[in-house]
This record gives structure tokens, sequence and C-alpha cells, in this order.
């Protein structure tokens, strides 16, 4: 196993070579915006939204700052964009510029709470089957200026979950049943059986709502084009340069967006990322990786926005093909892996490892202490490689996008598994070239990455977990899983669906297709004088409709 202080001091010398700090700015102190919602429980754990009413407090300072409209917000992103199509969304950098475009029935707030958005109130039946929504009035789509009305949601709930659409996300609607416009104003969705995760999934940014007449007229693909009802427009994407937004001055919300506009600018190296932010250049780096957490801490001009998040990093093993394809294997590199040091060395610190289930964090209600790895056994991963048929050891390829902190998960993976006589050659790609490998073409012996935008723990697992799930480019799963993940979708009782999602949690960690290394904290750099940006637990960043510039 490689020394501790060996990793620690290169990734010093790294961060040391390669940021430069900046001049100072003076914070201002912000307005907060919050919307306090009134709920009633409905049986079944069902809510129902009752009453919306918003109210303004300043937050303490030594004076109040009153949001300013305004200024461009120029925002370092980590990957390029794959495509602007919110019911083809494949990637987090897509997900962060089209929910800003787009719109949905119910959003999230920072902490993973339903609010209203494109709809004002719904309720649902005693038995968890049918959801009636209630939609906002004069809302408008900023492409034609026609009103957003009941059968623009049953289209785009449609065109989402068709199985034959093509759709990665159709698979978590598969017990729809139909959807009904009772008027322009109100939408019906009826699920074949009991279904408590319908809510949540009507909260994802991929359940946006897209008018039909604009997907026909570009022949049915959103990939490059884009028409929304969101806080911001799209005026141009330039691959590889930047996409820039400006204000949609028909929001619902005549007081937001503040910002005159928007620029995402794709920069998948995390040094040069880090160094733009530090030096001004850039407003925002929206994941700030942890070797150059010291330097965003000591530069005067920056504040970090930080929390946990639901999101994880991880080892994705292809069970399709050799070695991977013998449970055997997959635990042995489950058993070798430290993932305390991979915490220290990779995330500075910055992460709760997970030695058994996946669904969290732990303020989640279905989180469960699970521990099946509790610690590095280096002779029961030899032991299991040998009854595999591998006494010897054996070579494989860790598939990773170059220049992040998964390249690096890589490297100290690559020497932990040597001990055990695994060899694993590194294979760094930029970001489109990785996602044609792994999600197209499924062509990896193991992908170190991370994943999660989840709300309901059924989002955390059938997808990846399901044989028939639409995120499952490792072939994960098996016919008892199956049954458990189908069980536990029918089941509305908060309770009971705890103990079956505990059970699937165990035996996932134990079939070891994901090895799981740890949870992360996610920080965001942010210039003193942006105000307004929330660190948002459920790995969404809604929170910039709210966000504007104290200088520009």
């Amino acid at each position: 196993m490689i020394a501790k202080k060996k990793w620690t001091t290169m990734f010093a010398l790294l961060v040391v070579a390669s940021i430069v700090l900046s001049a100072c700015a003076t914070p201002t102190p912000e307005i907060v915006r919050e919307v306090v919602t009134q709920v009633v429980e409905v049986e079944k754990e069902v809510t129902r939204i009752v009453k919306v009413e918003e109210v303004v407090t300043a937050t303490p300072g030594p004076a109040v700052g009153i949001p300013r409209r305004g200024g461009t917000l120029r925002i370092g992103l980590m990957d390029e964009p794959d495509n602007l199509d919110p019911h083809y969304l494949l990637s987090t950098a897509s997900m962060r510029v089209m929910e800003v475009m787009y719109s949905t029935l119910v959003r999230l707030d920072e902490n993973m709470d339903f609010e209203p958005d494109l709809a004002t109130a719904w309720e649902a039946s005693e038995d968890g089957t049918t959801y009636t929504f209630h939609l906002r009035r004069g809302v408008k789509f900023w492409c034609n200026g026609r009103e957003m009305v009941a059968d623009d949601v049953k289209y785009s709930i449609e065109r989402l979950s068709d199985p034959d659409g093509g759709s990665p996300w159709n698979y978590a609607w598969g017990d729809l049943d139909r959807i009904e416009v009772i008027d322009d104003y109100t939408i019906r969705v009826v699920m074949s059986k009991p279904s408590a995760q319908t809510v949540a999934q009507i909260a994802t940014s991929w359940t946006a709502i897209v008018p039909k007449e604009f997907v026909e007229e570009h022949d049915g693909s959103l990939k490059t084009a884009a028409c929304g009802t969101g806080p911001f427009k799209l005026v141009e994407w330039i691959p590889y340069q930047h996409i820039k937004l400006a204000r949609n001055e028909d929001y619902y919300d005549p007081e937001l967006p503040y910002l005159d506009e928007l620029i995402w600018i794709p920069i998948q190296d995390e040094t040069t990322r880090s160094q733009q932010v530090l030096a001004g250049e850039l407003d925002v780096d929206l994941q700030v990786s942890p070797k150059f957490l010291s330097s965003y801490e000591t530069a005067s001009n920056i504040k970090l926005v930080s929390g946990p998040v639901c999101s994880y990093s991880y080892l994705s093993l292809n069970a399709a093909r050799e070695p991977f394809d013998d449970q055997r294997v997959r635990q042995a590199v489950a058993w070798a892996i430290d993932r305390e040091e991979i915490i220290e060395v990779i995330a500075f610190g910055q992460g709760t490892p997970l030695k058994g289930g996946l669904i969290g964090p732990e303020t989640h209600w279905a989180y469960a202490d699970i521990v099946v790895y509790p610690e590095p056994d280096l002779d029961k991963a030899r032991q299991l490689l040998a009854e595999a048929g591998y006494p010897d050891g054996l070579e494989v390829e860790c598939l990773s996008v170059g220049g992040t902190v998964h390249e690096d998960i890589c490297t100290i993976v690559k020497d932990q598994l040597a001990e055990v006589g695994i060899d694993v050659q590194i294979s760094a790609m930029e970001s489109g070239a990785v996602s044609q490998k792994f999600w197209t073409e499924h062509d990896f012996d193991f992908r170190a990455t991370r994943w999660g935008t989840w709300i309901d723990p059924d989002d955390f697992v059938y997808g990846e977990f399901h044989t028939k799930g639409g995120w499952n480019p490792g072939s994960c799963g098996y016919e008892e899983l199956d049954k458990l993940l189908d069980e536990a979708r029918a089941v509305v009782d908060r309770e009971e669906r705890k103990l079956l999602y505990k059970e699937i949690d165990r035996l996932i960690a134990e079939d070891a297709c994901y090895v799981l290394l740890y949870r992360e904290i996610r920080n965001a750099g942010v210039q003193n004088y942006v105000m307004g940006f929330k660190h948002e637990a459920g790995n969404t960043q809604l929170s910039i409709r709210d966000t504007w510039l104290a200088e520009h």
C-alpha cells in the first residue's frame, strides 16, 4: 500500500505549482428570498400544498443589501454539455444549463423539499395511484410567447415516458397508466399501481415541460435547440467555448431573475478552472476540486458555498464481460480498496466513506447504516481472486475523464489494487469520449466517476441496478434484486419502504457491481460579490434564479 504522506505531498506540490491568487474584493450582505409553504399531511405520507406565500428577510450585517438587477454571471462548468434536450439528459453539465432554461411542475429547494413551480398546488389519492396538479396561469414559453397549458404537460411526460422514445429516464415512468387533461390548468397523472415516488419524479430536471410544436419544428429533437418557461433563455451555444443565456423577460415571477445574462464556460481541467476563478476571470466554480480547497479558503476575493450532497464517488465495474462478470472478482476489488485513504488523499478529508449502502446522506429518511466492507482485507481479496481463477492476478483498465479528480482516483486505486495482484492501466480521456465508451458502447472494464441527483430512494437504485434500468451500462443486477426493486416501487407506506430499501442497499453492496468509495462534500467557489447563490443538497443549482451581483 502506498504511503499516505507520499500522496499528500504530491498533491500539495501540484496545488502550489498551479494556483495563483488574485486581488481581494469586499463581500456585501445579501437578501435571502425564502418560499414559505404551509403543508398538511394526507394519508400514506403524500403531501398536499395548500398555501404559498413569499417573504423577504435580510441576513445580519453592517448594512442591508438589496438585490440588484443586471450584470453577467460567468460560471465554470466541469464538462462540455452533451445535449440540451431535458428528456434525454445524460450529464451534470447539461443539467446545470437546462434546469435554468426549463421549469417543472414541482421544484426542489436547497434542502430537497418540494416547492411549487409550474404547479401551484397538488394532491394525491389515498391509495397513491392518482396525482392531480393545478397549474400556474399566464406562464409563457420564451421561444414563441405561447401560454403553457395542461396539454403541454401531457405531451412532455408522454414524450419522456415513451418506452420506444429512447429517453434514458423512461424507466422511471414504467408504472404510468395515463395522463388526463381536466382543463387548461388541471392535469391528472394516473399510475397503474401505488407510486410513492411520483411527485419526486415530477420534480426532477428531466421532467421539464416543452412545447410540442417547437419539438416538431426541430424534427423531434431538442439536442441543439431549446424552448422552455424557465428564468433564462438560450442565446447561443458554441461547443467547447460557451453557452450564453439571457434573462427571460416573460418569466412568471416578474421580479426574477436578477441577472441579465449567464455564460457557462466548459473547463474540464480542474487546475485551469480554479486558476480562472481565483484570478477573477470567472465568477463561480460549481465544483471545486478538493485539492484546491486551501487556495480558495485563503483567497480574500472568494467565498466557499458548501455542504453535503446525495451524490457519491464510486467505481463502476462492467459485469457483462471478464473479469468482472464473476462476482468474486468484483468483491475482491471492494475488499482491497482503502476508502479512508482515498478520502484523505483525493478528497482532502471532504467526504464520508461508503462501506455499505449508497442511499443518503445520513439525513435522508431512507438512509440505513449498513457496513459490508468495514476495513480493507487484502487476504480476503487475494482468496476471492484465487477462487475465481486468478491466483496470479489479472490486468484491467480504469476509465476516467482526464484532468479531474476521477483520474486521481484511478491513480490511487491502481496502487491499492496492485497489492492484491490486480494490474490497473489508466485510460484518461475527454468527457465526450468517456461518455461514448461508457454510456453508448459499454466498452470499459471499470470507471471511476460520481453519480447522484436523487430525491426518492427509488431514484438511487432502480435505474442503476434493475436489469431493465435506464442507467445500467455495466449490466448490474439479477432476478432477486429485480423483484425487490419492483416490489418497493409499489409500496406507499414509508416505514415498509425503508425496510425494503435497506435490504436492497445491502444486496447491492454485496454484489459489488458498484464499488462505493465516499459521499462527498460539495464546495462551490464564488466571488464575494455574487449574492443569493446557495448550496443545494439535491445536487441542483436552481438558486441561480435568485442570484445577483453586488458589483457589475
